[in-house]
């Protein structure tokens, strides 16, 4: 049995967990629009030529729980918040108060949880206080800053670290994208657009949101030793990177995970 190298499992997990979580809110998100584009469906009765503007909904309440979405999100940004700033050692500072190279990575993730958290309270807080569809914009808008956040930690953690080349480069450049589209769907969705726009932005943003989840997942289980590509290895010298030998297989690699893009976009156009 081939043992992993130390930190291979931690991404792996994290990995499909965080791709879990983003899925299945993608794909909850996809139902609430279908249901809200069957319901705007014209009628022999209704006006063809009447301008229905559809308020954004950056998160919709469940059947018993209306505000299981945002809370699940809240307890999702707590315990990732808690996993990475605990991650490896209780102390993710150094005794003056600096932060240890092999921890920095961990660090940029937090921030994603902690935006995170920020969203979910806030989207919680606005609806005990002042009502969900008076503050939908505004909501709407902090979706788009956890986006914006989101992209930002992925373009900075993937271009600044050595870990992050070659097919791992690869793999986090479509991450990046999929968090982009994620990004445009939401400042989309936050004006105040005819109710067809609205449902288009509504479905791209939760469609990119199921396939960011769904290659995350990609990303965990390109840490399995049996999923690597022919000619690739994971070496754990100084973290654990995923490393091919020599140009023929990197390329051979990179194509691989194009096509595993590819799929994974047809998946979730299906």
């Amino acid at each position: 049995m081939t043992m992993l190298p130390r930190g291979a499992a931690d991404k792996i997990i994290s990995h499909t967990l965080a791709g879990a979580m983003l899925s299945g809110l993608g794909l909850w998100h996809l139902f609430n629009h279908m249901r809200l584009l069957v319901s705007l469906a014209p009628t022999p009765s209704s006006s063809s030529s009447r301008v229905v503007v559809l308020a954004p909904a950056a998160w919709f309440p469940a059947p018993r729980v209306r505000r299981l979405e945002p809370i699940a999100m809240l307890a999702a940004g707590a315990y990732g918040l808690a996993t990475q700033m605990l991650a490896y050692s209780p102390m993710p500072f150094r005794a003056d108060g600096s932060i240890p190279p092999e921890r920095l990575p961990n660090h940029e993730h937090a921030i994603i949880y902690a935006s995170l958290l920020v969203y979910a309270g806030s989207a919680i807080s606005l609806d005990r206080r002042h009502g969900r569809h008076r503050h939908d914009t505004l909501c709407m808008l902090l979706l788009a800053a956890l986006f914006a956040q989101e992209l930002f930690v992925f373009h900075v953690h993937s271009s600044s670290t050595d870990d992050h080349a070659g097919v791992e480069a690869r793999l986090h450049w479509f991450l990046q994208a999929s968090a982009a589209a994620c990004l445009a769907a939401a400042l989309l969705g936050a004006a105040r657009l005819p109710a067809d726009l609205q449902l288009a932005a509504g479905l791209v943003r939760s469609a990119s949101l199921a396939f960011q989840g769904l290659w995350c997942v990609v990303i965990g289980v390109a840490w399995v030793p049996g999923m690597l590509p022919a000619g690739c290895h994971l070496d754990g010298g100084g973290g654990v990177h995923l490393r091919c030998r020599g140009e023929d297989s990197l390329r051979h690699a990179i194509a691989v995970v194009n096509l595993q893009f590819g799929w994974c976009m047809v998946l979730v156009t299906l």
